[in-house]
């Protein structure tokens, strides 16, 4: 279970940032998800599971396999018009493929993962729609803050910046991109690299 957020009776104000928790990964899509805006995309993922499982049968495995679904059809069933379909059809009947809600469990627990898949190309985040991919909770000068890591898509790399969000303040700070990488697991574990000196001075460079 994740540790309760909130300010740390330990802390001295202007003292050394202490941490008091981390937040779970907040997905790029607005909180809470709105299902139906991920639908499109698992039947992406599902069509890309069915082509991936296809490519790893045997060619002599594919006539049988057809027979298959070709026995499988209703008896009132005039014919096929595309062989292919049929057999992605069968197949897709009887792989374990995971239900959406499980699915999009997993996309908000690890979105990482699922933005550097082929079936999430067309909703990656551009330069004016950043998501936040992971955020901290420290006592920075003080005062709590949540420290979210922003992150976008350009070119073949990763961007991002830091935005910090005080507890009870809805007005966010950002500092410049301050990350490039080729990975969004390695943004993530450069964030993490960050302690909490190092946080307050990103912190101080940007509050007015």
């Amino acid at each position: 279970m994740d540790a309760p957020l909130g300010h740390d009776p330990s802390a001295q104000p202007g003292g050394v940032a202490r941490s008091v928790g981390c937040a779970p990964p907040i997905p790029w899509a607005p909180d809470p998800i709105d299902p139906s805006s991920l639908r499109s995309r698992y039947e992406a993922y599902r069509r890309q599971q069915i082509r991936d499982f296809l490519s790893l049968v045997p060619r002599e495995a594919l006539r049988p396999l057809y027979r298959q679904a070709w026995s499988a059809l209703e008896p009132s069933s005039t014919g096929v018009d595309d062989p292919v379909a049929l057999l992605s059809d069968f197949v897709e009947r009887h792989l374990p493929l995971p239900p959406f809600h499980v699915w999009l469990e997993d996309v908000r627990r690890n979105p990482d993962v699922h933005l550097e898949e082929g079936w999430m190309e067309d909703a990656v985040p551009d330069p004016g729609s950043p998501f936040t991919l992971d955020t901290r909770v420290e006592v920075l000068l003080g005062r709590t803050w949540h420290s979210d890591l922003r992150v976008y898509r350009d070119g073949d790399a990763w961007r991002g910046h830091l935005a910090f969000r005080s507890q009870g303040d809805g007005r966010s700070h950002r500092t410049a991109d301050i990350f490039r990488e080729r990975r969004l697991a390695t943004v993530r574990g450069r964030f993490h690299e960050f302690d909490g000196a190092t946080l307050e001075a990103f912190l101080r460079s940007i509050l007015p």
